[in-house]
C-alpha cells in the first residue's frame, strides 16, 4: 500500500520581497512626484486668483450702480427743494478739489459757482454732524422700497 501525504501538492509561498532599488532611483521618483504636486498646486492657485478679479469687477459694478441711483435721487431732490441745492453746492464746494470734477458737476447740476477753483481749505467740512446726517439720508434714500419713487428716473 502506498501512502500519500495529504498536503503533498501544497507548497508554501513566501511573500514577495520588494525589489531592491538604488537610492538615486527612489530620489528621482520622489522628485517627479514633488514636481507633479507642485504643478497641481500652481493650477489650483491660478484658479483661485482668477476668482478675485471677478469679485472686484462685480463690486465695482455695484458701486457704479449705487452712485448712479444716488446721483439721480440727489438731482431730483435738488430740483424739488431749492434750499437743498444751496446746501449741496456748499458740500461740493468744500469737498471737490479737482478742477475737471468741479467743471463737470457745475455743468451737470447747474451750479455755476462750482466752476471756480476750489478754496484752499485744510480743514474738513465745518459741520461734521451735517455730513453724518447727509450720509444717513443718502443711505435711507438708496435703501428705500423700490416701488416708492421720489421722481428719480432710475
Amino acid at each position: 500500500m502506498q501512502h500519500t501525504l495529504v498536503n503533498e501538492g501544497l507548497t508554501t509561498v513566501a511573500k514577495p520581497h520588494r525589489k531592491w532599488r538604488p537610492a538615486e532611483d527612489r530620489k528621482a521618483e520622489l522628485e517627479a512626484r514633488r514636481r507633479q504636486l507642485e504643478k497641481r498646486k500652481r493650477q489650483v492657485e491660478a484658479r483661485i486668483a482668477a476668482l478675485d478679479p471677478r469679485d472686484k469687477i462685480a463690486a465695482r459694478k455695484r458701486d457704479t450702480r449705487a452712485n448712479i441711483v444716488l446721483g439721480a435721487v440727489l438731482r431730483s431732490h435738488m430740483a424739488l427743494n431749492p434750499s437743498f441745492r444751496v446746501e449741496l453746492a456748499n458740500i461740493l464746494d468744500h469737498n471737490v478739489r479737482r478742477a475737471a470734477d468741479r467743471q463737470l458737476l457745475a455743468g451737470v447740476l447747474g451750479i455755476p459757482e462750482l466752476a471756480t477753483p476750489a478754496p484752499e481749505l485744510t480743514a474738513p467740512l465745518p459741520f461734521p454732524k451735517r455730513r453724518m446726517q447727509l450720509s444717513r439720508l443718502a443711505f435711507e434714500l438708496t435703501a428705500r422700497d423700490p416701488t416708492h419713487r421720489s421722481g428719480a428716473h432710475c
